[in-house]
């Protein structure tokens, strides 16, 4: 009586003609590299924008302001036919009037300070949105090399996932493609050991 592992092994070695086998192993880390990006970081700081100087003074200049000014006088006035009369040793003419200043008024000048206006001095901040523009730069990766060695991390995972291994942990899993490139039957391990039925 014949094996049938053994009709399984010579109807695999039929299909090997029209089909591919490949092996799928865990991928093995051989560099590690990091990839690295420009970000940017924005920090106001206080600077001098203006200067400015307060400080008061007093301009002088001169002003004309009209004063009536009054004065006390005494009035002398000789008659024609009185005969005479002398003031302060000087003989007065007859109908002549003369005076005599008994008080009078003078100016007295005083300046005072008035509150004219009032004036409040502050600083104050003024927010306002200033839109910059800058160019950021990046790490990227090129890699260059034969399409069929260069994979995709997802798809690698994926294709590992479609084909689970079918095999012991010793051996790596075959995996048999079909025309169409979808996964077959995976062809089972043969055993050595086993007896070979004639």
């Amino acid at each position: 009586m014949s094996d049938p592992r053994e009709s399984f092994a010579e109807e695999g070695a039929q299909v090997l003609g029209q089909v591919t086998i490949r092996e799928i192993r865990a991928p093995r880390q051989v560099a590690s590299l990091t990839l690295h990006e420009e970000r940017a970081q924005i920090a106001v700081t206080s600077e001098v924008g203006a200067q400015v100087t307060v400080q008061k003074r007093v301009i002088e200049e001169e002003v004309q302001v009209p004063v009536t000014l009054r004065r006390e006088v005494l009035e002398l006035t000789t008659a024609p036919d009185g005969g005479s009369v002398k003031l302060n040793g000087e003989w007065l003419e007859p109908g002549q009037v003369y005076q005599i200043i008994l008080t009078e008024e003078r100016p007295v000048v005083a300046r005072e300070v008035y509150p004219v206006q009032q004036i409040e001095i502050r600083k104050e901040w003024i927010s306002e949105v200033k839109p910059y523009s800058l160019t950021l730069g990046r790490e990227v990766l090129d890699i260059s090399g034969p399409l069929d060695l260069i994979r995709e991390q997802a798809a690698l995972e994926q294709e590992q996932a479609a084909t689970a291994p079918v095999l012991g942990e010793a051996e790596p899993a075959l995996t048999v493609l079909n025309r169409e490139g979808e996964p077959a039957e995976a062809l089972p391990p043969a055993d050595d050991d086993a007896p070979r039925g004639g």
